[in-house]
Parts: structure tokens; C-alpha cells; sequence
């Protein structure tokens, strides 16, 4: 029989960065034993970069890097549909990491 590892993480039981405040993220970080200066610099890489992997955050060090894709996730929705009016308007129906979608 195979055995199955214990401490892994599904995706839907990871914390996702995008549904913390600032103010969430700093406590988590310091939850987790992490210097407070990372909040920002895992902010900014997110919400000024658009990143959504840990990997790419080139100014956190590869230790930090592999912890928080670990422990975190950055579910960003993905657009199902584009539409697009007669008048230019466009609209996107964007599906979520819990599978609901929206308008």
C-alpha cells in the first residue's frame, strides 16, 4: 500500500494572500516567525506587480520564497468570458478558486 505524505496542502486550504488586508497579511507573516518588512515587500509584488507566484518575487530570498508558496496563495479569478456591447462597453465573467463566478 502507498503511503500518502501527511503534510500536504491542497490548494483550497491554503491561506490566498488576495483575501487578506495589509493589516491580515502583516499578522500572518508575523504569525510565522517572518521579519515585518516582508508584508511590504510581498504587497507591493502583488498588488503593484500582479504577481501571483512566490517564485518570481526576486527581492525575498529562495527560503522565504518556498515558504510562503507552501503556505500561501494569489488566486487571481479568470476571465470565462468576454463580452463586448454595441456601444464598447466590454464585460467579463470571471470564475474564482471556489469555482462560484461573476459578472
Amino acid at each position: 500500500m502507498a503511503e500518502v505524505a501527511q503534510d500536504l496542502v491542497s490548494p483550497q486550504e491554503l491561506s490566498d494572500v488576495l483575501g487578506m488586508g495589509r493589516a491580515d497579511l502583516a499578522a500572518w507573516i508575523n504569525a510565522q516567525g517572518l521579519q515585518a518588512f516582508r508584508t511590504e515587500q510581498v504587497w507591493r509584488w502583488v498588488w503593484r506587480h500582479g504577481l501571483t507566484e512566490f517564485a518570481d518575487m526576486t527581492d525575498l530570498s529562495k527560503g522565504v520564497r518556498a515558504e510562503l508558496a507552501e503556505k500561501l496563495q494569489v488566486s487571481r479569478p479568470q476571465i470565462t468570458k468576454r463580452m463586448v456591447s454595441s456601444d464598447g462597453t466590454i464585460k467579463w465573467l470571471l470564475k474564482f478558486h471556489d469555482g462560484n463566478e461573476a459578472e
